[in-house]
């Protein structure tokens, strides 16, 4: 399994993942859109996780995908995007799409680390992190003290309400595609049906925001081989809920 640490290189508006388990891009301008063209390498080769979006970041209406970017660069493992959102304008929004994982385990995945500030004595910084999943036999991950992975039919357009996380069994590949959200910010997510494919949302930074005051959530979607995808689904979201609150300057 490669050694040499994962990074982004940034071309134009377009930031690419440059790792020997996962490769994707983010286009800066829309951080709405989060991570694309999703391959794992899990296997040694490259298989792509078909029309997957993951870790996108809204504010205020999800339909308003309109932003001022402030600022867009990557560092290392890092993307770092801030920028005013139209439906926000008075909160400065900023997320670090971190790239994780064990060479050990042989997964792979991002950290979406979502933060918001003002000037204002008072605000809403509610926002919506979505992802737009493939197919495949599919577990909810329960975000309790004690979690565990039951089975999960996602048969409607009718979103099922949730906290955890969720695991997907990619259809016709090798892997798997688990998504989770830290205990401490988890304020509940949707899951429904979005045609051939499976749309999540989590809401975000919901707490009063006031001047000189930073919010941050955060989140995870990695991804692992399919054997013993349950076992290691549980130890990731351990190791998730136990790790420290991340640096971010």
């Amino acid at each position: 399994m490669p050694n040499d640490p994962p990074s982004w290189q940034l071309e134009g508006t377009i930031a690419r993942l440059e790792s020997g388990l996962l490769e994707a891009t983010i286009d800066v301008q829309r951080p709405d859109l989060g991570l694309q063209s999703v391959v794992s390498l899990l296997s040694g080769k490259p298989v792509r996780v078909k029309s997957a979006r993951l870790l996108g970041l809204q504010a205020g209406d999800p339909c308003d995908a309109a932003v001022v970017i402030q600022d867009a660069y990557t560092r290392g493992r890092d993307v770092i995007v801030t920028f005013h959102p139209a439906a926000l304008p008075a909160v400065a929004l900023q997320v670090y799409w971190r790239a994780v994982g064990d060479d050990a385990r042989a997964v792979a995945g991002v950290e979406a680390i979502v933060s918001a500030q003002t000037e204002l004595l008072d605000s809403d910084p509610t926002s919506t992190v979505s992802s737009c999943l493939p197919p495949g036999e599919t577990f909810l991950l329960t975000g309790d003290e004690m979690p565990s992975l039951r089975p999960l039919a996602v048969d409607t357009a009718e979103p099922i309400r949730a906290t955890g996380g969720i695991l997907v069994r990619c259809g016709g590949t090798d892997f798997s595609l688990l998504e989770m959200v830290h205990a401490s910010d988890d304020r509940g997510w949707t899951i429904q049906r979005s045609g051939s494919m499976l749309a999540t949302r989590y809401r975000v930074l919901t707490e009063r925001l006031e001047k000189g005051v930073i919010r941050r959530s955060r989140l995870r979607t990695m991804v692992l081989p399919r054997d013993n995808d349950r076992e290691v689904a549980l130890e990731l979201y351990r190791d998730f809920v136990d790790s420290p609150a991340p640096l971010t300057t």
